[in-house]
């Protein structure tokens, strides 16, 4: 609703926070990149904290403890040693194949995703 609502008025600017939260990961990636279709000319800020659908954005900030600690696209973030790696890497791990465990190292990540 919250990305329909945004495209009915006339603007360049369009701001969603977690507009996917209550979806299932196959479905958000079907509106995400909908969402990147009708978005192409216009600026669009989705704060989220599932990083999965973040690949799409032209230019990711990656926010810890109320700071900007990094900021670039996903292919410049996932090789550096950094905040947005280690969260990403620490959600990778529930959609990849196989047995999923929690390690001890995977849970600070998590909790930082609500800092």
């Amino acid at each position: 609703m919250a990305i329909a609502r945004g495209f009915f008025r006339s603007h360049d600017l369009i701001i969603l926070d977690e507009p996917t939260a209550a979806i299932d990961p196959y479905e958000e990636t079907r509106i995400y990149n909908r969402f990147a279709e009708i978005a192409r000319d216009k600026t669009a800020v989705i704060v989220t904290h599932r990083l999965g659908s973040v690949k799409l954005a032209d230019r990711i900030l990656v926010m810890k403890e109320g700071e900007a600690v990094q900021t670039g696209t996903h292919e410049e973030l996932i090789v550096r040693d950094g905040e947005y790696k280690r969260l990403y890497e620490a959600q990778e791990q529930w959609y990849s194949d196989g047995d999923v465990s929690v390690s001890d190292s995977a849970l600070p990540g998590l909790a930082a995703q609500g800092s």
